[in-house]
């Protein structure tokens, strides 16, 4: 493993490291919405057995009359919104820290691609960023959104609306309540997944823009960004194919939801040192690897020689997250072959 490809992993390490703690405070606040979910479904509970035994038939109409389904969802909305605050809070919290650990991770990177402390005739990195990076990220989400409004606006309806509709379809189904109050859990468990997916993905958006508006500022001396993945089996194929690429200094990195790449710095008359890319390492793995990877399917084309890891990279605009790359289904990546 040559210098750089250990200070990339080292620096990663820091990354999630942090992550964790971050993580386990947001799990931890979560706890406070399970709590509510769990109260509500005990109540429901009371209502259906008490409506059981004076002979009432529990039907969709059933849950709707008195209010019993919506007093539900209006709790678990508020619970949710609670959560927000404080998840917006930590992942704020977090998107400052990476903005400092961005600018130090960037200097140390341009030492060790540079081979010095200055680069090409004798030309020093400058330190200093513009403030614009602070004043536009933190507390955002990537479509320049509040956090907090994602999850009273977006999320709170999201899961009221997968609640109401696992009742209704149990409901007209005849579905026993056990039932019911494990598939109420699995809706309301969309709050946790969501919002560690959000902190990763805005924390780790804020980090490569400080990086990418770093190298822009220093345009004297960069002259483009290259992009960096990790190499391991839980990568996933756009991220491997895309390491390595070349991208210009005023292009945005792409991303995906919980992507954890990062990007070094081309500077101008510095030979780029070595570093094992994504597609040589994936091209080096063993076969279980490479379908870990890409899948049983496409790791079997993949080896046959049908497709290529670039295959797989796949481009679209979010209206959340902005421009962003997914991994291609290998249906589409024949078809396109063809």
């Amino acid at each position: 493993m040559s210098a750089l490809d250990e200070h990339l992993k080292k620096h990663r390490k820091r990354i999630i490291s942090r992550e964790r703690r971050a993580f386990a405070e947001l799990l931890a606040a979560y706890a406070d919405v399970e709590r509510e979910l769990q109260l509500q479904i005990r109540v429901l509970q009371a209502k259906i057995k008490a409506a059981k035994d004076a002979g009432d038939v529990i039907s969709p109409s059933w849950f709707q009359a008195e209010r019993r389904l919506d007093t539900l969802i209006d709790q678990v909305k508020i619970q949710i919104e609670r959560f927000g605050m404080r998840a917006a809070s930590v992942t704020s919290r977090e998107q400052r820290a990476a903005i400092e650990l961005a600018i130090s991770q960037a200097q140390e990177t341009i030492g060790l691609v540079s081979g010095q402390g200055s680069v090409a005739g004798g030309q020093q990195i400058g330190s200093l960023l513009s403030p614009r990076v602070v004043e536009n990220a933190v507390g955002m989400m990537g479509d320049g959104s509040p956090l907090i409004e994602y999850y009273r606006t977006k999320l709170a309806p999201a899961v009221a609306e997968a609640i109401r509709s696992e009742v209704t379809r149990a409901a007209a189904t005849g579905t026993d309540f056990r039932t019911i109050a494990k598939r109420l859990r699995a809706a309301g468990d969309i709050t946790r997944r969501r919002a560690l997916a959000t902190a990763r993905t805005e924390v780790n958006r804020v980090r490569r823009e400080t990086t990418r508006q770093f190298f822009e500022d220093n345009s004297d001396v960069i002259e483009a960004w290259e992009w960096v993945s990790s190499k391991s089996a839980r990568t996933c194929p756009a991220c491997l194919a895309l390491d390595g690429r070349i991208f210009k200094l005023t292009q945005p990195f792409p991303q995906h939801v919980n992507c954890r790449c990062t990007l070094i710095a081309v500077i101008t008359g510095v030979t780029r040192p070595r570093r094992t890319i994504g597609s040589d390492w994936l091209a080096e793995q063993p076969y279980d690897v490479q379908e870990q990877v890409l899948g049983k399917d496409a790791a079997a084309a993949y080896a046959a020689g049908d497709i290529e890891l670039n295959d797989m990279v796949g481009w679209r605009n979010s209206k959340e997250f902005g421009r962003s790359i997914y991994t291609k289904p290998l249906a589409s990546v024949l078809m396109n072959k063809k």
